[in-house]
């Protein structure tokens, strides 16, 4: 299969993009940044909020699926936090209709649940949005 991996050169990024790979995975890279010395995987360096740029990258690549990683990962503004997480989840959605690629994994925070009561116990799929941040939020 191959993967587009978006934020390829954040810390999770630099952890999943290894797994595919050793998994027999292809991966292409998405990142706002060059791609990590030893990469040697295709590389697109774009912003993901850039609807044209995401598209361009899906015309160049032959795509099966898409993790999600990409996003600014600490707290700022409603309007970075909604570009940074919404605006790009959708340009990314879109590609994937017009190209017809059927499965996206995306990578959530636990502060989209963060005011959930921890007295109940563990956190199921169950749980209701109670985010604690705009990161959260977003």
């Amino acid at each position: 299969m191959r993967v587009l991996v978006t934020g390829a050169a954040g810390s999770l990024g630099r952890t999943i993009c290894p797994g595919l790979v050793a998994a027999g995975h292809d991966v292409v890279g998405l990142d706002l940044v060059p791609a990590p010395d030893g990469t040697t995987s295709p590389w697109h360096e774009a912003d993901c909020a850039d609807a044209d740029a995401v598209a361009a990258v899906f015309d160049a690549e032959h795509l099966d699926a898409v993790v999600h990683l990409a996003g600014f990962p600490d707290e700022a503004s409603l309007p970075t936090e909604l570009t940074s997480h919404v605006v790009t989840t959708a340009a990314l959605l879109d590609a994937m209709v017009a190209h017809r690629v059927p499965r996206m994994v995306y990578a959530s925070s636990n502060h989209a649940v963060g005011r959930t009561p921890r007295g109940e116990g563990e956190l199921t799929e169950h749980a209701l949005p109670r985010p604690d941040t705009y990161y959260g939020v977003a």
